[in-house]
């Protein structure tokens, strides 16, 4: 019955820990996103402050979201037409 459990906790440890590596790049480019200037080069874990910015930029400069729009539509209407030949 031990053995059982060591290998089951063995197990759930190895799957949090390849969820953490697996997971860290997209939070870290989730978190680099939301800094400027120097402050990209200084290596921080948790966030300190939020500029949002850049996303305002993205989205007021140019019709970003009117161009992930048009994007979903022309892939839905490519993979519907794709099962309705299948």
């Amino acid at each position: 019955m031990t053995g059982y459990v060591i290998r089951r906790a063995g197990f759930w440890l190895l799957v949090s820990i390849l969820t953490l590596v697996l997971l860290f790049p997209f939070y870290y480019a989730l978190i680099t996103s939301f800094k400027s200037g120097p402050a990209l080069f200084a290596v921080d874990y948790l966030p300190t402050a939020f500029d949002f910015e850049k996303y305002r930029a993205v989205f007021a400069e140019q019709p970003f979201a009117l161009n992930i729009l048009k994007g979903a539509s022309k892939n839905s209407l490519f993979f519907r037409g794709r099962l309705e030949s299948a």
